[in-house]
């Protein structure tokens, strides 16, 4: 099941704070009774308690008849925000789109930080849709009002999300210093709680700065999708370590997805219609073992990063225990490449895992990959 409900969660965690907000400007001074307002956000809060515990659904049409009952109210564009997190969690990424913009448009003047908010989740839908350049322009656009979102998201998750999205579009070195302004960010948000740090918080902050969509993954984007979560897959790895009930989990499950999507990519290479079927199989099969040995090299990075004395808990041993299952298959497929030989786990860990190696392929076949796969002996 793809995990569509994911990112739904980013910022739901503390979604409603609902102090009483500025009216929009077409409805100031229609003023509300202290009952009134308070019987609203009772409403609100209602629909967020479904959204918290995933019954999207259900908070759906709570959030929906809110908004139909109560068009002038203050908590309006809450309750627009709540109906798009619900539209995410079902995976309706369009839809939910197209309400986080309407809410940029109406809030950036009068409720800032709802619409610094609408910014950073439209991210997140964007992601799934496939399109990189908007997740990133919509990131920047949330970093430019970054004062009105939350410091975890401002210190440490919106920056390690551009640093995925960077490595994503090629610019290794913007992501680079993305990376390294989210973890100096996250290690100044530790210091500042001091004996107060909570795993939950900790937990959330951690996957949020580990979360790449794979819903939209294909063969054009294949290597940079990997070399994405390659980034940023530590965090995963720490959220599973804190053993939050929910974050923790999310963390394991969203990585194991991702994993499993790009496991699944390699069983999809069809065959050249332009070659003759014995030289189509073998073309397939070259593609698959350097599929399969990009794969290996991410899975031992992220084992590498596992520390063997600690005892990481539940998650992570059952995630490691499914990737142990996918490099199986991986390695089966490299075995049934007999030109692949370089690219076995094994061979990896002893060339300390060089980023750079090469499939020899046959003279007599077409060029399959990228020069940058290793260099010419």
């Amino acid at each position: 099941m793809k995990f569509t409900q994911a990112a739904v969660l980013i910022l739901s965690f503390g979604l409603l704070a609902c102090a009483e907000l500025p009216l929009r400007p077409e409805v100031r001074g229609q003023a509300l009774s202290v009952e009134e307002k308070n019987q609203q956000l009772l409403q609100v809060q209602d629909a967020q308690a479904e959204l918290d515990q995933l019954h999207f659904q259900k908070s759906l049409e709570m959030f929906q008849k809110f908004k139909l009952a109560h068009l002038n109210s203050p908590f309006f564009q809450k309750a627009q925000i709540g109906e798009a997190k619900s539209f995410s969690g079902i995976g309706k990424w369009s839809e939910a789109a197209e309400i986080y913009r309407d809410v940029v448009e109406s809030s950036r003047k009068y409720q800032p930080e709802l619409a610094a908010e609408a910014l950073y989740e439209l991210s997140f839908c964007y992601e799934s849709l496939g399109d990189d350049a908007k997740t990133t322009a919509s990131l920047l656009d949330a970093e430019r009002m970054k004062e009105y979102l939350p410091q975890d998201v401002a210190k440490a998750e919106l920056p390690a999300r551009l640093a995925g999205n960077y490595y994503r579009l090629g610019q290794s070195k913007e992501s680079a210093a993305k990376l390294a302004e989210a973890e100096s960010g996250l290690q100044e948000l530790r210091v500042a709680k001091g004996e107060a740090l909570d795993k939950n918080w900790l937990g959330k902050i951690y996957y949020v700065m580990g979360y790449v969509s794979t819903n939209q993954l294909s063969f054009e984007n294949f290597k940079l999708t990997l070399e994405s979560l390659q980034v940023v897959q530590k965090f995963s790895l720490l959220s599973m370590e804190q053993q939050s009930e929910n974050w923790s989990a999310l963390a394991a499950e969203s990585l194991k997805q991702s994993y499993r999507d790009l496991v699944q990519l390699t069983d999809q290479i069809p065959l050249n219609k332009a070659l003759d079927r014995g030289a189509a199989i073998r073309q397939q099969s070259d593609q698959k073992a350097w599929m399969a040995g990009l794969i290996l090299q991410n899975i031992q990075k992220l084992k590498l990063l596992r520390n063997p004395e600690k005892n990481d808990g539940n998650y992570a041993k059952d995630f490691f225990a499914s990737l142990a299952v996918f490099s199986e298959k991986l390695n089966q497929q490299l075995s049934a490449n007999p030109t692949a030989n370089t690219l076995t786990s094994e061979s990896l860990q002893l060339q300390n895992l060089k980023k750079n190696f090469k499939i020899k392929l046959d003279p007599s076949r077409d060029q399959l990959f990228p020069v940058e796969m290793g260099q010419e002996k």
